[in-house]
């Protein structure tokens, strides 16, 4: 009976879906693998909403970095509510303990407060400061 209870858990964890919660974000994906005794998440196609629910990220590739607490993620968009802000990126990687968002290979920003586009190749954009450092080819529209 107890095999059958277990097995009855596990077959409802993988119907209803991958919502897993990792200390500053909630996965919300198709599917989603955990490696290293917990420390790394690989999920694809979906989205990742942080704890305090002002960051949403919706994207084709996640690998979260318990550890360290980054984030990288490939071919998507954040939502940084609070600020009004959304990021369109190729790559991206989020540094939790350092509150930095770094993005390559394409990057646009719009800033709905300001009425600002920002588009380049690499852009760094430093949350505690306020800060956005850009690199190569970078053009400002308001």
């Amino acid at each position: 009976m107890k095999n059958n209870n277990l097995i009855f858990i596990l077959f409802c964890f993988l119907i209803f879906g991958q919502n897993v919660d990792a200390d500053n974000f909630q996965f919300d994906v198709k599917d989603i693998s955990i490696e290293n005794e917990g420390n790394i998440i690989f999920a694809n196609d979906g989205k990742v909403i942080s704890k305090n629910k002002n960051l949403e990220i919706i994207a084709k590739k996640y690998k979260y970095i318990k550890n360290l607490d980054q984030l990288e993620s490939d071919n998507g968009i954040i939502l940084i509510k609070n600020e009004n802000i959304n990021i369109k990126f190729n790559q991206i990687k989020l540094d939790n303990k350092n509150n930095i968002i770094t993005a390559t290979n394409g990057i646009e920003i719009e800033d709905l407060k300001k009425s600002l586009n920002i588009q380049g190749e690499n852009i760094i954009f430093d949350r505690n400061n306020n800060i956005i450092t850009a690199s190569d080819g970078i053009e400002i529209e308001d």
